[in-house]
């Protein structure tokens, strides 16, 4: 009896099973119910599904210095930006730009583009204006670290392009021994006096000692584990953090509207 009732249960369990599977391959999910279960995107680049939350990575993977939106009219925009990378202090105010280019020439205040006659705005939006905003004119503001997606649009076409913010546990105006108590010692220090009222290069970033009217001592700190950054100190306090690429950028395009 034993047998046969555990026998009797195992067949029942199984036909249970079986209409289960059978009701749940037969049953059409809704449109609603399909997006509100499936967590995949489409990668804009590949076509491709992904998981949702991946889109940084997948954008990162594919980013490209410099990126060209082509229009529907053929022509070419060029976008220009330092790097995917961008360090920052809670205390600095410098700005980083999005630098736009049509025909090799400047786009007046990063804002409208004329083709054929007709006057386009350019737009500018971030995934997350939590962590990080960008503005008409294509100026981007980090808040705190983390990983942004920006959409620049010309006529409906866009481009995404990642960048990560990260921002470092120190402030402009803070002495040397702090900066190396948390960060740590440079991996490398350049230290160089320079006269008034003459400027100079350091590391060939160029100082003016006029603007202070005294003597100046510049020293640049360099770590590994910050590539392309160089912490600027002045007198024994930070007074920048330059990103290197970005300034690179800004330095080319300040060039460029004076051609």
């Amino acid at each position: 009896m034993v047998k046969r009732f555990k026998i009797r249960e195992i067949i029942v369990a199984f036909i249970v099973v079986f209409c289960s599977i059978q009701f749940c391959l037969s049953k059409e999910c809704s449109k609603e119910e399909i997006e509100n279960n499936i967590e995949w995107v489409v990668c804009p680049y590949t076509g491709e599904p992904i998981n949702r939350g991946d889109e940084f990575s997948i954008l990162l993977k594919k980013a490209k210095k410099p990126e060209v939106l082509i229009l529907p009219e053929g022509k070419e925009v060029t976008i220009h930006y330092g790097d995917n990378i961008l360090y920052f202090t809670k205390s600095q105010k410098d700005s980083f730009y999005f630098f736009l280019e049509y025909e090799e020439n400047t786009i007046e205040e990063n804002r409208y583009i004329e083709i054929l006659g007709t006057k386009k705005e350019i737009k500018y939006s971030s995934n997350s204006p939590e962590i990080a905003t960008v503005d008409k004119n294509g100026r981007i503001h980090f808040k705190q670290s983390g990983k942004v997606i920006f959409k620049i649009s010309i006529d409906g076409i866009s481009i995404l392009i990642p960048i990560q913010g990260i921002q470092l546990p120190i402030n402009i105006g803070e002495k040397a021994e702090t900066i190396i108590q948390k960060l740590g010692p440079p991996d490398e220090k350049i230290k160089q006096l320079l006269m008034w009222p003459d400027g100079d290069f350091v590391d060939n970033l160029f100082y003016d000692t006029t603007l202070s009217g005294k003597n100046l001592i510049i020293e640049h700190f360099t770590y590994k584990k910050y590539p392309e950054i160089v912490l600027t100190l002045k007198n024994g306090e930070l007074i920048n953090l330059k990103n290197i690429k970005w300034e690179n950028l800004n330095l080319y395009k300040r060039r460029s509207s004076t051609q």
